[in-house]
């Protein structure tokens, strides 16, 4: 990354720089949520078509992790900054 030059705010390479490193990062951050909210919707359609136990539990377990993906997602929008392990 470059540094903003002696005496002056950040350069517009380097605003440029982080914009697009932010982008990135909200790019993943949602595009990890989504693929994890795409399982647990399937792993709910396994549940509805045979509402027994070993599909429930598989939904459970799924639904932690889209949660988990969620709060990150969530936690970006407003600019928290969290870990979530």
């Amino acid at each position: 990354m470059r540094s903003a030059p002696c005496g002056g705010g950040p350069s517009d390479d380097l605003k440029e720089e982080v914009v697009a490193n932010y982008a990135q990062g909200v790019h993943e951050v949602y595009s990890r949520s989504l693929a994890s909210a795409r399982v647990m919707d399937e792993a709910i359609d396994r549940f509805v078509a045979s509402p027994t136990a070993p599909p429930l539990e598989a939904a459970k377990r799924v639904w932690l992790v889209a949660r988990a993906d969620a709060i990150v997602e969530e936690a970006q929008k407003t600019g928290i900054s969290i870990s979530v392990n």
